[in-house]
């Protein structure tokens, strides 16, 4: 089959990149401009061949009043003459930039890959394809570099990312310019292209230019300094993976926590990974608190790799790499060397600290309110994220001391005071031999118990007298003895999540 050079140069692209198969179901981004309309009219050119199913999305921004609906009616007009699905969106991102405190181009952003990724997901397609050219890899490797970044922002664009492939990242905008014009295809512009005050427009408009004065392959040489650097930083990349991190889902209100092993490698295809201000599957999972990682897992590793696992771990919690500085990652590896109890305050709330042989990742906690619930004899006590059950009974030679971990039998006449359910609290002690006592936080410390762990753990307790730290001790002076005559049995049970 015959084809124009400028989709047979993107075919080429397309397939020495992997970007394309045969039956791809592809949501393409449509603005109207010169590019996303040289993609469409590309992909439709090649629809036959690979058997692609299309549907184009448009995001009316409200940005530019009468401008914004003119590239509306454009980009329905074009796709009815092409035979090709249209859904268009009609957003106030002004609007959504004020409330997410974002920039109008970042808000933008935001919502249109947000909304590529829902159309994709209702038609169940495989692909979202968006229109950036071999330009705008070497205006955003400049950008990059000019505000400070690691070897994956200098990587600039990369031609595939989870679904998001970009099939005209091999050609440049002349060649786009070049081709709509050999079709006499119209294509709308964006007028505040033109305008300097933006930083990419500044770099288009004026250092691009300048610094192809100084040599004219300078934007050439760029785009191949990216793709050597997007080769070194997929090494990095895979080596991070390698250093496991544990991410803690936290219910706080119920001050539960699971945890739960990260695996990017999983599942690789099912993720579309897009920056959208927000988590790489498209939204923040709220529910992580925390993300641990041992530090022994870092020994040995380069710099540069134990840098992206920090990032990935600060992502986790942030959903966003944005803010994150050299300096900032200088500083959590310096925890390394540093003792327990060490940390350190991040962009987005997040602090960083040593625990033990461990860094933890964790987003500040708010403040809240003690817990308790009080004893009044037998029955089933809920409390965070269990259940406590209570049985009194006589006590006989014969009857049975249990020596499971969360179930324990109390002398309970020798319990006074009122007894109530709650996590620890400053003061709290527990007598670890028959005349001696210890600070439950000391008795934490021994055991060499996370901070925010010590915070979770249901404590039994008479005023600050502990009689049972769950899951660590018992207290001494309510142990059964020969002369017990009545005991209390307690046992501890985790609720199933959909019960608490």
């Amino acid at each position: 089959m015959e084809y124009s050079r400028f989709v047979e140069k993107a075919r080429k692209y397309m397939i020495e990149n992997d970007l394309i198969a045969r039956g791809d179901g592809i949501v393409v981004g449509l603005s109207g401009g010169a590019d996303s309309m040289s993609l469409l009219l590309m992909l439709n050119s090649l629809k036959k061949e690979f058997d692609l199913k299309l549907v184009a999305v448009h995001l009316n921004h409200m940005i530019r009043g009468a401008e914004a609906d003119r590239d509306e009616s454009f980009v329905r007009e074009s796709c009815e003459r092409l035979g090709v699905e249209l859904v268009t969106f009609r957003k106030d991102i002004p609007a959504l930039a004020k409330e997410k405190g974002l920039t109008e181009e970042e808000a933008g952003r935001l919502m249109r890959y947000e909304l590529f990724e829902e159309v994709r997901q209702d038609r169940q397609f495989t692909k979202i394809a968006v229109a950036h050219n071999s330009d705008d890899l070497a205006e955003t490797v400049v950008f990059n570099m000019a505000r400070g970044s690691s070897i994956r922002g200098l990587a600039g664009i990369q031609a595939r990312r989870g679904c998001i492939i970009r099939p005209l990242l091999g050609t440049s905008r002349r060649e786009i310019e070049a081709y709509l014009a050999e079709l006499g295809q119209d294509y709308v512009t964006d007028s505040t292209n033109n305008e300097t005050e933006y930083s990419r427009n500044l770099i288009r408009h004026e250092i691009l230019p300048r610094m192809a004065e100084l040599n004219a392959g300078a934007k050439e040489h760029m785009i191949e300094a990216a793709e050597d650097l997007s080769e070194l930083y997929g090494y990095i990349a895979a080596e991070a993976v390698r250093v496991e991190l544990r991410c803690e889902k936290v219910d706080r209100s119920k001050n539960s926590c699971n945890s739960v092993t990260v695996d990017d490698n999983a599942n690789a295809e099912k993720k579309c990974d897009i920056y959208l201000g927000t988590s790489e599957n498209g939204s923040i999972d709220t529910a992580v608190s925390s993300v641990r990682l041992k530090i022994d897992d870092l020994e040995g590793k380069l710099r540069l790799v134990r840098y992206e696992v920090y990032l990935r771990a600060l992502e986790k919690l942030a959903g966003r790499r944005k803010d994150i500085t050299r300096q900032h990652l200088s500083l959590i590896d310096g925890l390394r060397s540093l003792e327990s109890g060490k940390q350190l305050d991040m962009p987005y709330d997040i602090c960083v600290r040593r625990s033990y042989g461990e860094l933890v990742f964790e987003k500040k906690a708010d403040g809240t309110e003690a817990v308790r619930v009080f004893v009044d004899g037998e029955g089933d006590y809920s409390f965070g994220a269990g259940v406590f059950s209570i049985r009194i009974c006589e006590y006989t030679e014969n009857t049975a001391i249990p020596r499971e971990d969360f179930i324990k039998m109390f002398d309970y006449d020798r319990i006074c005071g009122k007894l109530c359910f709650r996590y620890p609290e400053q003061g709290d002690y527990i007598r670890v031999t028959a005349d001696g006592s210890k600070k439950l936080s000391r008795l934490f410390t021994d055991m060499k118990m996370d901070r925010e762990e010590r915070k979770r753990v249901p404590v039994l307790s008479s005023e600050n007298e502990v009689i049972w730290a769950v899951g660590c001790r018992i207290s001494e002076a309510f142990k059964v003895k020969e002369s017990t005559k009545k005991v209390m049995i307690v046992e501890y049970k985790e609720q199933p999540e959909g019960k608490r």
